[in-house]
Parts: structure tokens; C-alpha cells; sequence
């Protein structure tokens, strides 16, 4: 049987890290509130329902009938918690106790008594009613699950205590034995638990719960990805720092349920530029343009705010430099510490409050250049035994992982490539047999204005525009990469202002 703290209510959120803890928003006495509001509305109904089953004939068994049925339960409720509990260890089990109850009421009694001998007697007990707190880490959302009741002594432990009034011992064995057990039995319980499920705690929990929620879907536009709710006296989990569980203060009995958030990240990489021909004119700002553009980055967790869906933001800028030409302006910049193995989407967009010079009728928008979809890192390549040894002794100088060497040599001196070949090969991917479609998209040349076809034909050269039409038709779909994916472009665009 699960052993039980005295609980405040109280919830703390937090954020840290495997170095770092830091306070965000204290609740007081958050889930003793719900608890209380879900108590008061389900108590008048309780004792309705059960003053009119205790008063049914035989309702203990034949021939022994409650009568003179005087109900009180108790105001306010009272929470407990499991000592050391933590999400991390699946769900925490909780109770609310209401207490405590009393009932009084005369009991007839089997024939061999005699009518002179209905008793009165006085009954004193307790209904613990167990939830569970449900921790989603990934959305960042809590929720309780109501589970099943019990009727308890006034303490909330063992049986309910019978009061027999100074009876005669005869009478006083007949209520220990087969009244006062009823009382602790399932039927009493079944009771109970019918009026609280009509009542749905669970609802009125979970609405007390709601700023908590929205606060962790507020903490998700901040680079949070995950939470773990615990208490100060659990062990502290692999990956969160000491300081955390200290933010609880140092009492059990009044310390509070911990809900820690933590950030997203991971080693991951994104590579990108942003570009626009110098003819469409330029932020009027100096290069690199850092406050003409917005870069982020975010995954979709499952955060909420409210009833609105809230990416988990996971934007962190490792480098925004300006690389122009003489035609275009390029802006190369990197994201860094983006999760592996999880769809992240890229958007970049034009300040509308810095000005351009240039065309005062146009307004400047991005768009993705050569890429669509989202963009997933995979682990990097672990270069492991033999080949780091190669490598780290000259053996090997190209890097090229034992094994392939040979391979590639065979491809090399190849006369046919076969489709799964070619895409091996192509550093870019253009479907294999599609290259002769495309031509060789090279730069123009001055001293030639066409080269061979495989067969030894002349074939025209490409024009600037054939050659993006043709970069369009091999447009990525969903970019993946292992530890970085590169040519994530953006590309500006001028379009004509609302009129």
C-alpha cells in the first residue's frame, strides 16, 4: 500500500538545464484549489445519494434496515502525494481526503435481538479518492486521471471506527461484524465512486492545471522541448542539474510539485543563404542586413497554449554573413544545436519595418530557392577502427572508408552506370537518365556555343533561364542531411504593394 505526504497543492515551474536551474512562475496551492472547487460541487450530491441508499430495507442484509440517518461530511479537503515521486518514473499517484465523516443512525437487528434492542450507533470515517498527475514530456502538458475511492478511518488509514454507544456486548458484536464492515466494503464504496464519476474531478483538476499548461506552451516559443514534473525529495534525474530539485525549498511536507522544462537541442546544422539581385535594391541598413531578415527554426511537439498549437522554437544562429557578387547580394548564415532525427521548419522573412532602396512600389518577400518542405538532421557520420587508424597515419589520405576505394575505382573505369550508380555518384540530386535532358548546365562559354551529346551530336548550351527552369525540376522535397544539411536558400523576391 502506497504511503502518503501531506501536500500543499502548491506547483513551481522552472527551467533548467545539466548545469543550471532558474524560477519562472510559483501556482500556490493550484491542484488543492481544483481540488477543493470539484469537492464542493460533488459533497451536496454525495450526501443526497448516499442518505437515500442508506435508507433502503435490508440494505446490509435481510433483516437489517438504517433508520434515523443523520449524514455529515466534511467541508474541505485535504491532498496528499507519493514521498519521492517523478515523471520519470511514469505517473504520480496523489489522493484527495475528505474528512472527516460522520454518520449516525439505528440499525434493526435480527429477530433473536428483539425490537427493544434496535441500536444507535455513530460511525467516523474517511473517503480517499486516488488520482494520478500525467506528465506528456514531448507536448509539455499535464492532465489527472481519477481512479478508484476508499473508505478509510478518519486519519485516512484502516477501517472506519464504530461508536457503539455504551451497548450491550451482544449488540456491540453484531455491529462490528456485520455493519461497520459494510461500511468499508464495496458496496458503501460503490456509492461513493458512482456520485464522484458523475461529478468528473478529473475535469475540474485539469482545469485548475490550465495555467500551468499554458505557461509550458509559452515556455516552448522560448526553445523548451520537454518537462519533468517531480518532487524535491527524488532523486534527480541523468541530464538535470542538482539546483533544480532545490528550488523547492528544503520541507517535504509543504514543498512543491516541480515542473521542470528543458530546452531542445541537439548537434545538428543547417547551412543556408539568402540572395536577391542587386538591381532589386537593398535594406537600407549595413551589411550582412541582420535586421532586415528573421531566421527561425522550430519542431512540432505537441505544446499548446490554450487551444492553439504552439511549435517548440529551436532558432539559434551560428553565423549571419554577407558574401555578395558583383550581380547579387548573398548573405550566408547557420544554424547551430538543432535536434537530430526531428522535422524542423525553416522560414526566413523580410523585416517589413526596416525600408529598401530601389522600387518604392515593390515590397520585398523570401521564398525557398531549390528546397521545399522540412528539413531533417540525422546523426553524423562516426568514422570508427580502421579507418580512423588509416587516416590518423597517412594511409589512408582521402578519407575514403576502407572498403570503397576499390569500389569506386570499378565505377570509375565503368562503361554503363547503372540508375542506383548515378545517384551514388551525383552530388546533386538529378534522377538518374535524366542528365542528357538536361544537358551539361554550364556556365556560358566565349569560345563555343554548343558541346557534344554522348553520341558525338552537337547539343545547345543552356540559357540562364532554361538553367533554373531545369534547377527547379530537381527542387529537394523534405532536405535530409547526417549532422548537417546544406543549401537551405532562401531567395528574394519583389512583389507589387496592395493597392
Amino acid at each position: 500500500m502506497t504511503h502518503y505526504l501531506s501536500y500543499t497543492g502548491d506547483v513551481l515551474a522552472a527551467i533548467a538545464t545539466a548545469d543550471s536551474a532558474q524560477r519562472r512562475e510559483k501556482f500556490d496551492r493550484l491542484l488543492h484549489t481544483g481540488g477543493q472547487v470539484a469537492w464542493d460541487a460533488a459533497r451536496p450530491q454525495l450526501a443526497e445519494e448516499l442518505q437515500r441508499q442508506l435508507g433502503k430495507g435490508d440494505l446490509i442484509t435481510k433483516g437489517v434496515t438504517l433508520s434515523e440517518i443523520e449524514l455529515t461530511l466534511a467541508h474541505d479537503v485535504k491532498l496528499a502525494r507519493a514521498p519521492g515521486a517523478s515523471s520519470t518514473e511514469g505517473e504520480i499517484p496523489m489522493q484527495l481526503r475528505l474528512g472527516p465523516d460522520l454518520i449516525k443512525a439505528k440499525s434493526t437487528t435480527p429477530s433473536g435481538f428483539g425490537s427493544y434492542a434496535d441500536p444507535k450507533f455513530s460511525l467516523d470515517f474517511g473517503i480517499a479518492i486516488d488520482f494520478s498527475l500525467i506528465v506528456e514530456s514531448e507536448r509539455m502538458f499535464m492532465s489527472t486521471r481519477v481512479d478508484s475511492a476508499h473508505i478509510t478511518g478518519v486519519d485516512f488509514t484502516g477501517s472506519p471506527h464504530l461508536d457503539s454507544q455504551n451497548l450491550s456486548a451482544d449488540i456491540v458484536k453484531f455491529l462490528l461484524e456485520l455493519v461497520a464492515p459494510w461500511f468499508g466494503g464495496p458496496n458503501h464504496v460503490a456509492i461513493v465512486e458512482s456520485v464522484i464519476g458523475r461529478q468528473d474531478f478529473a475535469r475540474l483538476l485539469n482545469s485548475a492545471l490550465q495555467p500551468v499548461n499554458d505557461l509550458l506552451g509559452e515556455l516552448a516559443k522560448q526553445g523548451m522541448g520537454s518537462i519533468i514534473a517531480l518532487f524535491p525529495d527524488s532523486a534527480v534525474p541523468a541530464g538535470l542539474s542538482g539546483q533544480a530539485l532545490a528550488l523547492g525549498g528544503p520541507l517535504p511536507t509543504s514543498a512543491p510539485l516541480l515542473v521542470i522544462a528543458q530546452p531542445l537541442a541537439g548537434d545538428g546544422v543547417i547551412r543556408g543563404e539568402i540572395h536577391w539581385s542587386k538591381s532589386a535594391g537593398a535594406p537600407q541598413l549595413d551589411p550582412p542586413y541582420g535586421d532586415a531578415f528573421r531566421i527561425s527554426a522550430t519542431a512540432e511537439r505537441g505544446a499548446r497554449v490554450r487551444q492553439f498549437a504552439q511549435p517548440t522554437n529551436v532558432t539559434q544562429i551560428g553565423s549571419f554573413e554577407y558574401a555578395g557578387t558583383d550581380g547579387d547580394h548573398v548573405i550566408r548564415y547557420s544554424l547551430i544545436g538543432l535536434p537530430i532525427d526531428m522535422p524542423i521548419t525553416i522560414e526566413c522573412s523580410v523585416n517589413q519595418q526596416v525600408p529598401w532602396t530601389g522600387d518604392p512600389t515593390k515590397t520585398p518577400s523570401t521564398a525557398p530557392d531549390g528546397w521545399g518542405g522540412r528539413v531533417t538532421i540525422h546523426p553524423g557520420v562516426q568514422l570508427t577502427g580502421r579507418f580512423e587508424e588509416e587516416t590518423r597515419l597517412g594511409l589512408n589520405p582521402r578519407g575514403t572508408p576502407p572498403g570503397l576505394a576499390g569500389r569506386m575505382g570499378r565505377i570509375e573505369r565503368s562503361k554503363g552506370l547503372t540508375p542506383a550508380t548515378e545517384v551514388e555518384l551525383n552530388p546533386q540530386p538529378i534522377p538518374p537518365g535524366r542528365a542528357g535532358r538536361f544537358g551539361r548546365i554550364e556556365p556560358p562559354s566565349a569560345t563555343s556555343a554548343s558541346t557534344l551529346s554522348g553520341e558525338g551530336k552537337p547539343m545547345r548550351r543552356f540559357t540562364p533561364e532554361e538553367e533554373a527552369n531545369a534547377s527547379a525540376m530537381v527542387e529537394r522535397r523534405d532536405p535530409t542531411g547526417a549532422g548537417a544539411v546544406n543549401g537551405i536558400n532562401f531567395e528574394v523576391r519583389l512583389l507589387g504593394k496592395p493597392s
